[in-house]
């Protein structure tokens, strides 16, 4: 009666079913869960953004170093409110989060704004690398003190660490 597919029934039921069992479980769709799995491999093709929403646009948090993205000029703090010709407002986040993926080597345009002044850039899609690990570095080499920040847990991360800090320890920590 209501229109709606069987599919997206069966889907929505399944989704509640598996989000009611307790805090910890979830019916993760086919590309949620190669979003976690990218997450947990360290590794993607896109832009290389750390995106979230932001009042109808995708507020970009971090520009990965080395990513495509840093080459074309995006940087922390950067609002992306249009991809392809298309308006971020017009879209879900998941949607035109989902437009900056795609197949290694392709271009897409986003309209990029930072305070208020907008510019147009084409950022070739491209296999990017996380690094579990970013900062590296002594901060007081008097008092031997160190920093290192852990952006995300991979699975490379408890290696990482381990070397950075008998690296950092050579150094002084």
């Amino acid at each position: 009666r209501a229109g709606v597919s069987e599919t997206a029934t069966l889907l929505e039921f399944t989704s509640a079913a598996a989000g009611g069992l307790d805090h910890y479980s979830a019916f993760l769709t086919a590309d949620q869960l190669r979003d976690i799995y990218s997450q947990i491999e360290g590794n993607f093709v896109g832009l290389g953004v750390e995106l979230k929403a932001d009042k109808g646009a995708l507020l970009i948090v971090h520009v990965i170093p080395g990513s495509p993205a840093e080459r074309a000029g995006i940087k922390d703090g950067d609002r992306i409110v249009a991809v392809d010709g298309r308006s971020t407002e017009e879209l879900s986040t998941d949607e035109a989060a989902a437009m900056l993926t795609g197949e290694e080597g392709t271009a897409v345009r986003v309209v990029a704004e930072t305070a208020g002044q907008r510019r147009e850039l084409t950022v070739r899609r491209e296999h990017v690398e996380v690094p579990s690990l970013e900062g590296v570095k002594i901060t007081d080499p008097v008092n031997g003190v160190a920093y290192i920040k852990i952006p995300a847990f991979q699975k490379t991360t408890s290696r990482d660490l381990d070397a950075a800090l008998w690296d950092l320890h050579a150094k002084g920590m």
